[in-house]
């Protein structure tokens, strides 16, 4: 089954299921086939890059349940690879539009920005092109 997010895909695969119990061996209920409610929602994945689980719950509610006991079912799941080590490329969003010029009159800067947002980035990284702009002469008094 595949699932797919704003920019990667996500591959789940198939769920193993796990039982466990706050208090084994205490039992409830009379004797015979475990009854379960229904399984929770699945959650969402551990992780955000690399590999992740997703994971759901039910609880035993009749038959021959021990006290608490549930039953878990995990699936991976897959996004790509984690690129936030140091020596990994850095990974930039597009350029931002260029401001206003600085300056009404002579000479001025002009400014746009982009953020690193993958990669070897440090956390709020951006960088920053500078241009030169020149709108007009000021008319200054002599």
């Amino acid at each position: 089954m595949t699932f797919i997010s704003l920019c990667a895909t996500v591959s789940i695969d198939k769920p193993e299921t796990t039982a466990s119990s706050s208090q084994t061996g205490r039992r409830v209920g009379r004797q015979g086939p475990k009854m379960w409610d229904q399984w929770s929602d699945w959650s969402g994945c551990s992780v955000t890059c690399g590999v992740g689980k997703l994971s759901r719950w039910r609880h035993c509610i009749a038959g021959g349940c021990s006290q608490g006991e549930k039953e878990q079912q995990l699936k991976t799941c897959t996004f790509p690879a984690c690129l936030y080590e140091d020596g990994q490329p850095k990974i930039w969003d597009q350029w931002g539009k260029w401001s206003c010029c600085s300056a009404s009159c002579g000479p001025g800067k002009v400014s746009r920005w982009r953020h690193c947002v993958a990669g070897g980035c440090a956390p709020g990284e951006k960088e920053a092109q500078i241009k030169q702009c020149y709108l007009s002469e000021c008319d200054y008094p002599q």
